[in-house]
């Protein structure tokens, strides 16, 4: 069957000049569909998203990288020297505040603490009846039924046991003290870190024993260049991203800027306090955004309404009836979705955030609301 054939050229092969025709025609078939379509010739305005410009106080950050550090990190020594006897939590567990980490050996103590408890309350005794003999010699002093002199003996009688029982309740209450201390108790929440002593270690007093971090708090030290140094940063709050997890971000607040420069790289260091959060690790490398300057309002659109022709940023503004506005603009400061605007857009304009690489000039469209997150 004959399909026709096409001139062919001394300069071209026979196949490429079959598969040129019918591609340039396809191309010019589909623009005469598109361009129709786009233009929706008495098909009514076209559906668009759009978003209200807002006002919205903005300030200046600039960005920087912090390390994630302990809120407490604690060495525990012990106030007493003794044997070690038991050792309840184990590097990498947590525990409670209270809870005991490690227990000496106290049998001793022990004995110890009965018998100057016993000595305790002999010499209580001793007081008590020293005071009720001197209270009657009182009475019968001043009923002239003693001698001034025996009057005195049992004042003195009870001045002398009075300071025996409190150097026995001194003795009691050190021994106490011994008993207590040695059980080594978490001072707050967290896990242990390091155990220094083991299970049947001598432990002197004052030997460290065991490690401990906190996990009621975190903090963030970061370093920001000289040229923003300022004493206004306290209490504002940040948010904190980690490159672990792009979709995590914790809020932290500053606590204040440490007016110390490094001698090397002419940076503050920041600190930002944090709370303790099972979804990061302390040593982390994280982000974070310090504000810098003065805050300032500012018009903001979403950053989705920012069109581009080279270098020149413009925005589309639905005006009245419809119609579209292509209004040429500067970019600023941005926050979240937002961008700062600068030009002929005013608060409560409606730019194309859906749909504005579909339009042109002259096209008329029936916007409908698409909300941001505000900044």
């Amino acid at each position: 069957m004959n399909h026709g054939t096409f001139p062919l050229s001394h300069n071209q092969p026979h196949s490429n000049k079959i598969t040129r025709k019918p591609f340039a025609s396809l191309v010019l078939l589909s623009l005469a569909c598109v361009l129709p379509a786009m233009a929706q010739p008495g098909g009514g305005p076209a559906p668009v998203g759009a978003t209200k410009a807002i006002h919205h106080q903005i300030q200046e950050t600039v960005k920087v990288t912090g390390v994630i550090r302990p809120g407490d990190l604690t060495d525990l020594a012990s106030e007493v020297e003794g044997r070690v006897s038991n050792v309840f939590v184990k590097p990498g567990s947590r525990f409670q505040k209270g809870d005991v980490i490690l227990e000496l050996d106290r049998t001793l103590l022990e004995m110890e603490r009965a018998a100057a408890s016993a000595s305790m309350n002999e010499a209580e005794a001793n007081l008590k009846l020293a005071t009720a003999q001197q209270e009657r010699s009182a009475n019968m002093f001043k009923e002239e039924l003693i001698s001034p002199d025996d009057h005195d003996s049992y004042t003195t009688r009870r001045t002398a046991a009075l300071a025996r029982f409190e150097q026995a309740k001194a003795v009691f209450d050190q021994l106490e003290y011994k008993y207590e201390r040695s059980r080594i108790v978490a001072p707050y929440d967290g896990f242990l870190s390091e155990q220094h002593v083991f299970l049947g270690d001598w432990v002197q007093k004052g030997e460290r024993v065991v490690t401990c971090l906190s996990t009621e708090r975190a903090e963030v030290w970061a370093q920001i260049p000289e040229m923003h140094f300022s004493n206004e940063l306290a209490g504002k709050h940040v948010g904190i991203q980690f490159p672990h997890n792009p979709n995590l971000e914790i809020e932290g607040t500053i606590r204040n800027l440490v007016p110390l420069a490094d001698d090397q790289t002419h940076t503050f260091p920041v600190v930002i306090d944090l709370p303790f959060s099972d979804a990061f690790g302390l040593g982390m490398m994280v982000r974070t955004e310090i504000p810098i300057g003065k805050p300032k309002s500012a018009t903001m659109v979403p950053k989705d309404a920012i069109s581009y022709s080279g270098d020149q940023a413009t925005v589309w503004i639905v005006a009245e009836g419809g119609a579209l506005q292509s209004v040429a603009v500067s970019t600023g400061l941005s926050s979240g979705a937002w961008i700062e605007v600068k030009g002929e857009v005013n608060v409560n304009d409606q730019v194309i955030t859906r749909g504005n690489e579909r339009i042109f000039p002259g096209m008329t469209v029936q916007p409908e609301a698409v909300e941001y997150e505000l900044p």
